[in-house]
């Protein structure tokens, strides 16, 4: 049973009632009698707050906070959803709409939603140089040679580039030969007091933030070059080692693709971007717009595949 005791929220006067559960209840009554204040300021509005309230602090700041009605107690409702009346000029709700279940999904997306990349389906982080030590710290092994880099803006021409480089303290540049393969490229290195080789100077040109033999007692010395690279890059750097290269960002892009993606936020999953949001990690799975488009039954068939 759902037990009600001394309700008086709007109009009604501290009223007791008990309502069975699993059965069809009617309210009936005429204008003012306390209907819409029982069934949706009351019942409905209490069965929301409490299921608000299992959620985790990070995912209830993002939503709207519901007071408790005033009661003396309120035992036995469970978690509900309200369907009202709704008037739209153009087009139909759907029924994650009129039932508000749609925002509640988008803050679930948001918080245990993983980004990938829509060309190649790479996982997309946000990296600081903390997480880029860890990274590199169960990649690769002690006495590996790395080499922290940048891309820097070109300018009109590489005299005027290795000026401007050499005045911010940088010393070396390097070329990641683009006629090989991502994990087998060859990398041409020159120094910024020697003239820069013509064929070098185009796009894949790093400016070399350190240089260094991989050793995890080094952490302090690895973080404060990542810092330098992150800084002077845009927010983005790459670690070049002999046989590969890692690429960070402390955006939401892939080094691979050059492609960017905004952050995961409830209002994204209402924008076009839904058409990019898909339910597993892999770009030719179902949209989370495609979602929406389909029946009931489509989707009962869907899930019921998983």
């Amino acid at each position: 049973m759902i037990s009600l005791r001394g309700v008086a929220v709007h109009n009604l006067k501290n009223i007791d009632i008990d309502l069975p559960k699993g059965k069809l209840i009617v309210f009936c009554g005429r204008s003012g009698s306390g209907k819409s204040s029982l069934a949706l300021d009351t019942l409905y509005a209490e069965g929301q707050r409490q299921y608000i309230e299992t959620f985790s602090p990070a995912i209830r700041r993002f939503l709207e906070k519901v007071e408790k009605p005033k009661a003396e107690s309120l035992e036995g409702i469970p978690p509900a959803i309200a369907v009202g009346a709704f008037s739209r000029p153009s087009g139909s709700l759907t029924v994650g709409e009129a039932t508000e279940l749609r925002h509640y999904l988008a803050s679930l997306f948001v918080q245990v939603g993983h980004v990938f990349c829509p060309e190649c389906s790479r996982p997309i982080t946000s990296d600081t140089p903390q997480t880029v030590w860890q990274q590199l710290r169960d990649a690769i092994q002690e006495g590996t040679k790395l080499q922290i880099v940048f891309t820097p803006p070109l300018e009109e021409t590489s005299g005027k580039f290795a000026d401007i480089w050499k005045e911010q303290g940088f010393l070396r540049g390097c070329f990641a030969d683009a006629g090989r393969t991502e994990y087998d490229r060859r990398l041409i290195s020159f120094r910024l007091d020697e003239p820069i080789p013509a064929k070098l100077y185009q796009p894949g040109l790093f400016i070399v933030a350190d240089r260094l033999i991989f050793n995890p007692n080094n952490e302090e010395r690895l973080i404060e070059s990542l810092e330098t690279a992150f800084d002077y890059g845009e927010g983005k750097c790459s670690v070049l080692l002999d046989n590969g290269v890692f690429h960070f960002s402390r955006t939401l892009s892939c080094g691979y693709c050059d492609v960017h993606v905004p952050r995961l936020t409830p209002k994204l999953l209402y924008t076009d971007w839904s058409d990019h949001i898909h339910f597993f990690n892999d770009v030719r799975s179902p949209t989370l717009s495609g979602l929406y488009r389909l029946t009931i039954s489509e989707l009962i068939q869907f899930f019921d595949s998983l």
